[in-house]
């Protein structure tokens, strides 16, 4: 019973699989060399040695970015856990720190994807992977990231679904993400498999998706299902979004949320997930007032990567001026979520700036993809062009 409390749920009962196959506890576990469903099944990944250390009070260095977001009173990804686990953290045995059965599946289907977000790359997005393809020159920091044709589900999906029968005998939540995952056309028959193996009732789906795609194909299986949280990552409205999020209207955004609330036989939760950099912080409580007016719950999340867009880049009399405008506004319900944003952006002290990476940079990556978009920032975001 002697738990310390910073002890993490996450690693005694999730697993990820990254989009190249790499395993790891969750998706913000961050180390240099991760096992492979290439060469390790689903069943014999160890945490043991994670575990342990979160047992004996310590801060493993591949978690830093919940330690870090913490620190600034920013709500971490061990603590939302802690929450969406809230039904399961008492029956974990956290002494047993060999235990393989897995209550959470984090999947991340395939790089497919119908857009090329500015905070994003071709890791990520094929549609990204393209631009790089046929602008290489243009994009020499992606010179290192292999173009891969095949997925991890193509070559070893067989494998790795038969193996998670085996340890998912507990299951009850699982996220699917991407790439767009509601464009991949595989993991309908994984849903398949839980509701013939009368066990879909007890399982939750979690889908973080960009809210591109009405899957009317998936719907009939949703039902079947405990219950079905789609979380919209959307940034910005109007032509801010359109520049962030490029490749589709935001029309056409609006016009798939409001399909998606019309939909009364599923157990449905729709919120918004907003990532949180250079580009959009001006225009948080614009993106605010919209969820609201569509009563979807919003999360600001701080940017890490690309350090191009890191709000803690700006300079302090731009960080004054965005901490007057936005601690200004009059709305209590507003200000507890932005209130944690700024005083990360004030607070944390970046490695960028020893690199002499600053504004300056931000300007150029910008103007790079601009080139071949066929846009100018300048022209879309004239309070940030005036800071900048």
């Amino acid at each position: 019973f002697n738990i310390p409390e910073s002890i993490c749920v996450t690693p005694w009962i999730n697993l990820e699989i990254k989009n190249q196959g790499n395993l790891t506890p969750c998706c913000l576990y961050n180390v240099d060399d991760y096992p492979n469903v290439k060469n390790v099944s689903v069943k014999d990944v160890d945490y043991t040695d994670l575990r342990q250390q979160l047992l004996d009070g310590k801060k493993p260095i591949g978690c830093s970015q919940c330690w870090n977001n913490e620190k600034n009173n920013v709500k971490s990804k061990r603590l939302n856990d802690a929450y969406v686990y809230r039904d399961k953290i008492f029956d974990i045995d956290y002494n047993d720190t060999k235990n393989k059965n897995l209550v959470s599946l984090d999947i991340k289907i395939n790089k497919t994807c119908n857009l090329s977000c500015r905070i994003c790359n071709p890791f990520y997005s094929s549609k990204w992977a393209s631009e790089v393809s046929n602008n290489k020159k243009s994009y020499p920091q992606f010179a290192s990231i292999p173009i891969v044709k095949n997925e991890w589900t193509d070559v070893n999906g067989s494998k790795v679904w038969k193996d998670l029968e085996e340890i998912t005998s507990d299951l009850s939540y699982i996220t699917f993400s991407g790439g767009e995952p509601l464009l991949d056309k595989t993991h309908s028959s994984m849903l398949q498999y839980f509701i013939n193996k009368q066990r879909s009732s007890h399982i939750s789906i979690h889908y973080n998706t960009n809210a591109t795609v009405y899957a009317s194909n998936l719907i009939p299986l949703w039902s079947r299902f405990k219950e079905v949280e789609l979380s919209f990552s959307i940034d910005n409205t109007g032509k801010k979004f359109e520049y962030e999020r490029y490749g589709v209207s935001w029309e056409t955004i609006v016009d798939t949320i409001e399909k998606y609330k019309k939909i009364t036989d599923t157990n449905f939760n729709l919120n918004v997930w907003s990532t949180i950099s250079t580009l959009n912080i001006l225009d948080t409580y614009t993106l605010f007032q919209f969820c609201r007016e569509h009563k979807l719950p919003v999360s600001f999340n701080p940017l890490n990567n690309p350090e191009q867009l890191n709000i803690c880049l700006f300079n302090k009399k731009q960080k004054k001026y965005i901490s007057n405008k936005l601690l200004n506004i009059q709305d209590d319900e507003f200000q507890k979520i932005i209130e944690p944003i700024i005083k990360s952006m004030n607070n944390s002290k970046s490695n960028y700036f020893n690199n002499k990476i600053d504004t300056t940079n931000t300007i150029d990556y910008l103007s790079i993809t601009d080139k071949i978009r066929k846009q100018d920032y300048k022209q879309t975001y004239e309070e940030l062009t005036y800071i900048l």
